[in-house]
């Protein structure tokens, strides 16, 4: 626990005081976030995806048959 608050209280001790910082942003970070972005909203568009579908089969009945027992081609 008492990591967990010299963590907070550093976090918000370097957001109180900032300092100075003496660097750029390349030119290459504008993609590399739109890269991010896109990959988090498809993610999370097929999560949703996913989990309508499971509450769909709930409650229609539709469940998978899942095979029971060992495959024969399996050792």
């Amino acid at each position: 626990m008492k990591i967990f608050f010299y963590s907070v209280a550093f976090a918000l001790g370097a957001l109180v005081f900032p300092s100075a910082a003496h660097a750029y942003i390349d030119p290459g970070i504008g993609s590399l976030l739109l890269q991010g972005f896109a990959a988090a909203v498809i993610s999370a568009l097929l999560f949703l995806r996913t989990i309508r579908e499971k509450i769909k089969n709930f409650f229609s009945g539709d469940k998978k048959q899942e095979p029971k027992g060992k495959p024969e081609n399996m050792v």
